[in-house]
């Protein structure tokens, strides 16, 4: 399966919010469940010189279909504009697949080499396994623990603070 990694665009809002609206990922996100369209186009369309998204997209029946999305966030304050913090969402049925990999691998690139970012934050579920191991595998420590960090689907999640410093 070839992934190609883009900027988003406007146009794939509709794409984007029904990623979103899979349980599997807006219970892993600090997001509510019925996500509207209208408010991820209107968040699409509003310039932040501070935040970069990156979709994943992959050939399927002979169509681009978004699978996945990544947002960079750097920071406007003087004192921490070597810092970005990320975050990452997966098509459920395209989880393990190399998917995140990829889009993380692109986000290291622009942090990298690009944005002269050289801490990179991230909070991640204690129960979400598979993104703490592909994180770790990329130099993401676990700096904390946050416990009873979020409510959804009936009780509180603890999640771990993780960064990676740039040597």
């Amino acid at each position: 399966m070839d992934i190609f990694i883009r900027s988003i665009e406007t146009d794939d809002y509709k794409e984007f919010s029904s990623i979103i609206a899979e349980k599997e990922v807006y219970s892993n996100l600090l997001k509510l469940p019925y996500p509207s369209e209208s408010v991820w186009k209107e968040r699409l369309t509003k310039t932040n010189p501070n935040y970069f998204s990156l979709v994943a997209e992959i050939k399927e029946n002979n169509q681009n279909v978004i699978v996945g999305q990544i947002g960079i966030n750097t920071y406007n304050n003087a004192r921490r504009k070597h810092v970005a913090s990320i975050g990452m969402v997966v098509r459920k049925e395209y989880h393990r697949k190399g998917i995140g990999k990829k889009m993380l691998e692109a986000a290291l690139d622009m942090t990298d080499n690009w944005l002269n970012i050289i801490r990179v934050e991230l909070e991640v579920y204690t129960r979400n396994e598979g993104a703490i191991a592909l994180y770790k595998k990329y130099g993401f420590k676990v700096e904390g623990r946050l416990e009873k960090y979020t409510f959804g689907n009936g009780k509180y999640d603890d999640a771990y603070m993780m960064a990676r410093i740039k040597s």
